[in-house]
């Protein structure tokens, strides 16, 4: 059977969300509710495969409109020349640092009432936008693709792998060179050509204390080309880490008493 992708009219049945889950008429492949069967994409996504014991109905037709094509390197330096204040203002909300930010090319979309984070395949090259609101709600720039937060400047060694572009600025914020996956399973394939791109020879993978977020770690894991390990921080996340008095000595202790293993793909 065709799967087809759920939409605002059909949402997923499972999560309720109207985007990135696939549906047939007896299975949904959901993106963000695990089950014991999965599958894995290319680029280092999982999606949940959930077996319905009701047979869906037919999906709605909708008329394929061509997807949007967006000329990100425009639209983020006219965001930036048009900024009506700085960095200051989110950086203090979020506990981080204003260099941080303006290391992952941070600005404020003023037609979006959001903040702009610019999203990278794995050479560096733009390929979307992800937009948070002060609210915290988070979306993407319509025709963005999915793609990693990755730094300006120069990369170390060692490499934290946070989800989203705030715990990316926090980690940066901390001393560390850090690389932001899209979501708990995702950007995989952009990762590992980033790491072996920039030389980082040792990775920490950073992951959620639930279900999803251990998969999601543990196959980025098998597919790092460097020495790697899966670290859970005591808080929610690594900008809570911070923001109660966490620091890179701190850090570093945590990864002292952690089992790092060793690459199964060639470099």
């Amino acid at each position: 059977m065709i799967w087809k992708r759920v939409s605002t009219k059909f949402p997923c049945p499972i999560c309720k969300h109207d985007s990135w889950c696939m549906v047939n008429g007896v299975a949904v492949m959901c993106m963000r509710v695990a089950s014991e069967q999965t599958k894995a994409f290319r680029d280092g996504s999982v999606a949940y495969i959930h077996r319905l014991t009701e047979p869906l109905p037919d999906l709605p037709k909708v008329d394929r409109k061509p997807e949007p094509v967006i000329n990100c390197a425009k639209l983020l330096d006219a965001w930036v020349r048009n900024m009506p204040f700085g960095l200051v203002r989110l950086a203090t909300k979020l506990g981080v640092s204003q260099n941080a930010l303006a290391r992952l090319n941070c600005c404020f979309a003023r037609e979006h009432h959001a903040w702009a984070f610019p999203m990278r395949d794995g050479y560096g090259e733009l390929v979307g936008i992800r937009l948070r609101h002060e609210s915290g709600k988070k979306w993407a720039v319509p025709g963005s693709h999915a793609g990693i937060f990755l730094p300006c400047g120069d990369a170390q060694e060692l490499a934290l792998i946070c989800e989203g572009p705030t715990d990316t600025a926090a980690a940066l914020s901390m001393g560390f060179f850090a690389v932001g996956r899209p979501s708990c399973s995702g950007g995989g394939g952009h990762i590992r050509t980033a790491l072996k791109r920039l030389c980082v020879r040792r990775a920490v993978i950073v992951a959620d204390k639930d279900d999803p977020g251990m998969r999601g770690a543990m196959m980025l894991a098998e597919q790092l080309p460097v020495s790697n390990c899966i670290v859970l921080l005591p808080t929610k996340d690594v900008r809570e880490f911070a923001n109660r008095g966490g620091d890179r000595t701190t850090f570093e202790s945590i990864l002292s008493a952690l089992v790092w293993r060793q690459p199964k793909v060639n470099v």
